[in-house]
């Protein structure tokens, strides 16, 4: 949950995509390109989602070992 309420930078309760995509890029290494197929494109895991919240967040950082 920590690292959930610090990429929530605005405080919203969710995460929108760019305080993910920065976490990706900045910390695990990801480009912004894969972030935006992956997770945010047409067939992404997040695909029509505008704000993700920390059990789906949750679920995706085991399953892809964020």
């Amino acid at each position: 949950m920590g690292v959930f309420k610090h990429l929530d930078v605005d405080g919203s309760g969710g995460l929108e995509s760019g305080e993910i995509n920065n976490w990706l890029v900045n910390v695990c290494g990801w480009t912004d390109e894969q972030a935006q197929r992956r997770l945010w494109g047409s067939s992404g895991m997040w695909a029509r989602v505008k704000s993700v919240e920390f059990e789906a967040f949750l679920e995706a950082a085991i399953r892809h070992k964020f």
